[in-house]
């Protein structure tokens, strides 16, 4: 799906009060995101999805004004966009926030967090992130994990 059209049709239903489902917000905010078409995981593909910061955080402002909760693959793939435009605080604010709402955070949206603060040098954050990924989410951290962790204790 090409993320402009996506996003125009999104802007023009918005503009004339067309309700959008919960479930197309969530596609929406993933394609946005950068996660690509919904189904391509297995695939392998030659470049990365297209991706959209801005567009993504503003859906998913609207998202959290309706009360929506965007599925967990949303909300990772959302969190990895924030760290590779530069904005990993904004990353962990939403980790922190898909936790208060429930959702389980899974290894694929943490090791983008752990990557931003470890070549942040952020040893502190670093640490909290691995904790927590060993002790309260069971995830078992893979090397890239480790590196990051690594990295930051080299910066710091």
């Amino acid at each position: 799906m090409d993320l402009d059209v996506a996003y125009n049709v999104y802007r023009k239903c918005k503009e004339n009060g067309i309700p959008l489902t919960p479930n197309l917000y969530t596609n929406l905010l993933s394609l946005t995101a950068g996660l690509g078409d919904p189904g391509c995981g297995s695939l392998m593909r030659r470049t990365a999805p297209p991706k959209d910061y801005h567009k993504a955080m503003e859906i998913y402002t609207s998202i959290r004004q309706l009360n929506i909760i965007p599925a967990e693959a949303a909300f990772s793939a959302l969190m990895r966009c924030c760290c590779s435009e530069g904005h990993k605080e904004q990353a962990l604010e939403l980790y922190e926030d898909m936790k208060r709402l429930g959702l389980e955070p899974k290894l694929r949206g943490v090791t983008a967090l752990v990557a931003a603060y470890g070549a942040a040098g952020d040893t502190s954050t670093c640490f909290y992130l691995f904790d927590e990924m060993k002790t309260k989410l069971n995830i078992d951290p893979t090397e890239k994990e480790y590196y990051s962790l690594l990295q930051a204790c080299a910066i710091a």
